[in-house]
C-alpha cells in the first residue's frame, strides 16, 4: 500500500497535478452549464438562473407485458433534448430511467434452473436456481436432474493460493499449482508473489537515476535513502521530501489490549477478548469462585461483562471448605516386602472419597489411590540376578544379555588367550553356559603361556625370558659339591 501511494504521488507530481497540493478554491464559482437551457450550475450545483427549456409533458404509462413497456411521468425539452422530472426543468433524469418494463413470463412448470423461452415475447429467460448434478461435482459437470441440460464443469478450483499445490474445493482432488510469479510492478522494488501466498521476491535490478535528481526513473522512489525534512514520527509516519512517498508509522503497545502507546502515550479504545466464568461453590475437594469475566489476551478480570468493575484473579477465588475431621482417616506408612504391598503415609476423606499426601488436605495435594501403594518388589544385587538379597530365594529366571566369546589359545607369554565363555553386558558377569546359570570367576578366564628360558641354562639359574625379557627363576636344586648348604 505504501508503494502504491508513493507511485500515485510521484506520477501526479511529474504531471503537475497533485490533489493533495491543490490550489485554494476560488472565492466565487465561475458558473458553467450543461447546455443553454439549464439553470443549474455544473460546478456548484446551485440554481443560478431561470431555465429556458421548452418542455413537453409525457404522462405515466403502465407497462402491460414484456412486449409493451411503459414510462414514468416526465418532461422532455424540445431544444436540448433533456428529460426532467419537474415541470420547471431543474431536476434532470437519465433517459435510461424513463422507460418501465415488466419481466418475461416463464412457463409455470419450468425448472428454476432451465433456460426457456418467454411465453409472451419468445426470448430466452434464464433460471437462477442451482442445477442438481446428483453425484457429480460442479467442477466435473454432468446432466441436471431438474432441467435435463448438460452442465459443463467449471474445472477444479484450488482451495489455496493458485501458485501452490492444493485440493479442489468441489471434488477434493489434488490441484497442481501454477508456480510463483513476482508481483512487483518494477524490477528495482521488492515484491510479493502475485497470487497472494506471501513469498517474498527481492529486487532484481538497481534503481536507475539517469537525470541525477535522486529519484528512480522506473519506480519513482528515491534512488538512495529517503529524506524526511519535516521529520519522521515512529507513530504517525512521514512523507519523503524528495519522492513524496508516504511511510506509515505504528504505535507500540505491550499487548493487544494495552490502551496507552509506549512511544507517544496516545490513548485508544480496545475490545477485550472476554471469557465468562460462572460462579462455582467451594467444596472440600476444590476451590470455588464468584462469577467473573477475564480477558484471555491481557489477563485482566472484571466482575461485569461491561468491564467497568475491575478485579483480579486472586480476589475471585473462594477457598474450599475444610474436610470434617470425623471423616478423615490417617494411614501410617508401611514398607513393602518381597511378597506384600506397602503404602505411603496418606490421608483419606470418607466424605468426598479423596486421597491426600499431606495432613492439610489441600486440593493441590490430592493424589490418586494408586499413588498411595508401594508395590511388593524383590531386591537384587544387579539387574540380571535371580537371587533376592532380602528373602534369599531364586525368584526369577536369569535376565542376562549374553555375548558369546570363543576359546582363544595363547600365542606366547605376552599374548594370552581365553577359555570359551559368555559375557553379560548388563551385570558384567562371566558364565560357562549360554543360559547364564553357572558364573565364572574372571580370574579363570585368561589362558597364559609360560615364559621361554634360554636353551642350555641351568634349571636353578635366574635368567631373562627370551620373549618378554622378564626375569625367570629356576626351581632346580643348586649343586654345591662337597660344600654343605
Amino acid at each position: 500500500m505504501k508503494r502504491i501511494l508513493a507511485i500515485l504521488l510521484a506520477v501526479l507530481m511529474l504531471a503537475g497535478t497533485m490533489p493533495i497540493y491543490a490550489q485554494e478554491a476560488q472565492s466565487e464559482c465561475e458558473h458553467e452549464y450543461f447546455n443553454a437551457c439549464d439553470g443549474v450550475c455544473m460546478n456548484c450545483g446551485e440554481v443560478t438562473r431561470e431555465a429556458t427549456h421548452e418542455l413537453t409533458h409525457v404522462p405515466e404509462v403502465v407497462a402491460t407485458d414484456c412486449l409493451h413497456p411503459g414510462n414514468i411521468e416526465y418532461y422532455k425539452c424540445s431544444k436540448c433534448g433533456g428529460y426532467y422530472t419537474d415541470e420547471e426543468g431543474y431536476e434532470q433524469i437519465n433517459p435510461w430511467y424513463v422507460e418501465t418494463s415488466v419481466d418475461c413470463v416463464r412457463p409455470e412448470d419450468a425448472a428454476d434452473c432451465a433456460v426457456i423461452p418467454c411465453t409472451v415475447c419468445g426470448n430466452d429467460t434464464y433460471g437462477y436456481g442451482e442445477h442438481d448434478l446428483g453425484d457429480s461435482f460442479a467442477c466435473q459437470g454432468g446432466t441436471c436432474a431438474k432441467c435435463g441440460d448438460y452442465i459443463y464443469g467449471y474445472g477444479c478450483e484450488n482451495d489455496g493460493p493458485y501458485c501452490t499445490d492444493g485440493h479442489c474445493i468441489f471434488c477434493g482432488e489434488v490441484v497442481e499449482g501454477w508456480g510463483h510469479e513476482n508481483g512487483a510492478w518494477a524490477p528495482c522494488t521488492d515484491g510479493l508473489c502475485a497470487y497472494g501466498c506471501g513469498l517474498e521476491y527481492p529486487a532484481t535490478a538497481e534503481h536507475n537515476d539517469a537525470d541525477g535528481n535522486g529519484i528512480c526513473d522506473v519506480c519513482y522512489f528515491c534512488a538512495g535513502e529517503h529524506v524526511f525534512e519535516n521529520g519522521f514520527d515512529p507513530c504517525y509516519g512521514g512523507t519523503c521530501s524528495r519522492c513524496w512517498a508516504y511511510f506509515e508509522g505504528e504505535h507500540s503497545y505491550d499487548n493487544a489490549c494495552d490502551v496507552d502507546c509506549n512511544v507517544c502515550g496516545e490513548n485508544r479504545e480496545v475490545e477485550h477478548t472476554l471469557v465468562h466464568v460462572p460462579a462455582v461453590e467451594g467444596s472440600c475437594i476444590q476451590q470455588g469462585n464468584i462469577e467473573y469475566w477475564y480477558c484471555e489476551v491481557c489477563g485482566s478480570a472484571w466482575l461485569d461483562a461491561e468491564c467497568t468493575l475491575n478485579t483480579n484473579l486472586k480476589s475471585v477465588v473462594l477457598v474450599g471448605a475444610s474436610h470434617p475431621e470425623r471423616y478423615v482417616v490417617h494411614v501410617e506408612a508401611k514398607p513393602a516386602t518381597c511378597f506384600e504391598d506397602g503404602n505411603i503415609e496418606y490421608w483419606y476423606c470418607d466424605l468426598c472419597k479423596c486421597y491426600f499426601s499431606h495432613e492439610y488436605m489441600r486440593p493441590y495435594q490430592e493424589i490418586n489411590v494408586s499413588a498411595t501403594v508401594l508395590p511388593a518388589e524383590h531386591t537384587f544385587a544387579n539387574p540380571c540376578d535371580t537371587y533376592c538379597v532380602v528373602c534369599e530365594e531364586d525368584v526369577r529366571d536369569p535376565n542376562h544379555t549374553l555375548t558369546y566369546v570363543p576359546c582363544v589359545e595363547p600365542v606366547d607369554c605376552q599374548t594370552p588367550g581365553n577359555i570359551e565363555h559368555w559375557y553379560c553386558e548388563v551385570c558384567e558377569g562371566y558364565f560357562n553356559d549360554e543360559n547364564g546359570v553357572n558364573q565364572l570367576n574372571p580370574w579363570y578366564i585368561p589362558i597364559t603361556a609360560d615364559c621361554v628360558r634360554p636353551e642350555g641354562s641351568a634349571d636353578c639359574a635366574s635368567v631373562n625370558c627370551l620373549v618378554c625379557g622378564e626375569e625367570i627363576y629356576g626351581y632346580g636344586e643348586h649343586d654345591l659339591g662337597e660344600s654343605f648348604p
